[in-house]
């Protein structure tokens, strides 16, 4: 059974999710109303059936009574017959109850990834680099998880706890007013007890939780940076740090199921007090000859049920605490307003030519010292720009705030005269190409990596592109070719394959504007020099945007522009710079092997 949404996701765009549990169900069970119908009207019967079992067995006793004084067989005959198309029934309806509460749950899961995952993507840069990977990627499974365990609870528990009780009042009540007066009784004390435990204990789970996935992060950090901890010999500093943290979840596990004893055991002292009292007044009744053997029978079946009924009901109230506790923080963190959405009517960016315009820009990442201050520059279609300066001279934030993973604090940037900030974000990076100076590759295929660039890409498509990158022989010396798995974070390749593969993408991809962000520091001078050619070729008929420490990778571009401290000091043709006897001269002429040095 296809889920109803995969067809259609566009609902989804549309919606900003809740952080409240039950709010979010409701979101996530959206799709799926004809399978929570069925469910519940299935639940409800089955629940019904099951209830009466007591008053079977009730008129089967008193059937086999009954012969002693005159009663036959077929009295008895027929209360089997009953019990037997009871027990067929229950079967049928409980199957059916399985079937789609399994669709229902499961599907509810998946909406909540679908949904949770879609709101993830359009966080800023800093939302992630403020977070452990492992982390979020926990909360939004826990959430999902959380989503179908409510899901499949209130089909399989809540449901048929109230339907079964509701019935089990009525037979009581029929089988004697003062037995049914203390079911009453019993419920009355037992419903608000655990009521009052399934409040105390949200704050028991959010705690254990919050230890679990600061637990989680951490170690997923650890296994990221293996090579650092071997190689530093640092496993001794490591375990000792997650020791703690094993520590402090194994207390916060410790006190949420020491918890679930207080619930079992009132629950259990209840069932003990109601079960003694219903069973005293029927037997009182009994040597008055106002009940029959069947009536004690019935009182045993259902003391024993509701009492089985309350003692499963804590158990679930204690995991429901347990998953509210994990879908509330999830949630809170997932479903963060997001620090940069997309303007209200924001349109899709048109490039006609590739023109940049940074008008008056100011930026701050925090509150403090500015690191870009009115900062004007202008970039004509299908020029080529290189940025110089020291470290923290602005050249990176000014790429990061092109491809608005930050926005800005004042003024404009336009592309083509039109405000950035009005366009969609990813219409703006569908536009833009860019080399960044570690290559972000998936463990995937160099295949996958390389059409990462244009999903819709022919094999002959990703062949040429890695030609052009100077990567292709590269590639065909490896055991599987283009088929080559690369390894997380792309460990099974060398720096220069890599670079080599993203400058593959970016080819690929052939947006108007590229942006190169120190894209071959991270390589030796030979294998840089191996590269230039791609990058020669990347670089063809585009508007692009170089940051680079070696100047002697900048020499041919159109113009320099040398930032120091947030603002231009320094703008034109690398020949003219160095004659002018300015900043680049100097950096120029101490440069060491063609290298920036930030002193």
């Amino acid at each position: 059974m296809e889920a109803p949404w995969v067809k259609n996701t566009a609902w989804v765009e549309d919606i900003a999710p809740d952080t409240r549990p039950f709010s979010f169900m409701r979101l996530t069970m959206r799709p799926y109303l004809p399978l929570l119908f069925v469910s519940v009207l299935a639940t409800i019967s089955a629940a019904a059936v099951d209830a009466v079992g007591p008053i079977i067995y009730k008129y089967t006793v008193d059937a086999i009574v009954a012969l002693e004084h005159g009663g036959t067989y077929a009295d008895i005959r027929f209360w089997v017959f009953v019990y037997l198309a009871m027990v067929a029934l229950r079967i049928l309806l409980w199957r059916t109850v399985v079937y789609f509460s399994a669709h229902l749950g499961l599907g509810v899961r998946s909406t909540a990834r679908y949904v949770l995952t879609n709101y993830l993507l359009k966080h800023s840069q800093e939302y992630f680099e403020n977070r452990f990977a492992g982390s979020v990627s926990g909360k939004i499974g826990n959430a999902g998880d959380g989503a179908r365990h409510l899901s499949d609870w209130a089909i399989n528990t809540y449901i048929p706890f109230f339907i079964q009780t509701i019935v089990s009042l009525g037979i009581a009540f029929y089988s004697s007013a003062y037995v049914g007066w203390i079911f009453v009784v019993w419920i009355a004390i037992a419903l608000p007890i655990n009521i009052y435990f399934a409040r105390q204990r949200p704050a028991l789970s959010r705690a254990a939780q919050a230890a679990e996935t600061k637990l989680r992060g951490v170690t997923v950090d650890i296994v990221s940076n293996m090579r650092a901890v071997q190689e530093y010999a640092r496993s001794v500093l490591e375990l000792t740090n997650l020791k703690e943290l094993i520590i402090a979840r194994r207390l916060a596990g410790l006190r949420n199921r020491l918890f679930d004893q207080r619930i079992s055991l009132s629950n259990g002292s209840l069932q003990i007090i109601a079960t003694g009292a219903m069973l005293l007044i029927v037997l009182y009744l009994g040597e008055r000859g106002l009940a029959t053997a069947g009536d004690i029978i019935l009182v045993l079946a259902l003391a024993t049920g509701m009492g089985e009924r309350l003692f499963h009901l804590g158990q679930q109230i204690s995991n429901l605490s347990e998953t509210w506790g994990e879908i509330e923080e999830g949630l809170e963190d997932v479903l963060a307003a997001h620090d940069i959405p997309d303007s209200k009517g924001a349109k899709n960016l048109v490039i006609s030519q590739g023109e940049v315009e940074f008008d008056q820009i100011t930026f701050s990442y925090h509150e403090g010292e500015s690191v870009l201050s009115n900062l004007s520059l202008s970039i004509k279609a299908g020029e080529k720009i290189g940025l110089v300066g020291k470290s923290g001279a602005g050249k990176s934030t000014l790429v990061k705030l092109l491809l608005r993973h930050y926005e800005l604090t004042g003024g404009v940037i336009r592309i083509d005269g039109q405000n950035i900030a009005a366009v969609t974000q990813n219409s703006l990076r569908q536009s833009i190409a860019i080399v960044p100076q570690e290559a972000l590759l998936f463990h995937r295929t160099i295949r996958e990596n390389i059409a990462y660039g244009r999903t819709d890409a022919t094999d002959a498509q990703v062949e040429d592109a890695a030609k052009l990158a100077q990567a292709h022989e590269l590639i065909c010396t490896l055991h599987n070719g283009y088929d080559t798995l690369v390894g997380d974070r792309a460990v099974k390749l060398s720096g220069a394959h890599r670079q080599r593969v993203a400058i593959a993408r970016a080819i690929l991809k052939s947006a108007p504007i590229l942006l190169l962000d120190e894209a071959t520091s991270a390589l030796d001078s030979e294998s840089e020099g191996a590269i230039q050619e791609g990058l020669q070729n990347l670089m063809q008929g585009k508007t692009v945007i170089a940051i680079a420490h070696r100047l002697s990778t900048l020499k041919e571009m159109d113009r320099i522009i040398v930032m120091d401290k947030g603002t231009i000091i320094e703008d034109g043709p690398h020949t003219k710079l160095v004659r002018k006897g300015g900043v680049y001269a100097n950096l120029w002429k101490h440069q060491s092997g063609g290298y920036l040095k930030d002193e």
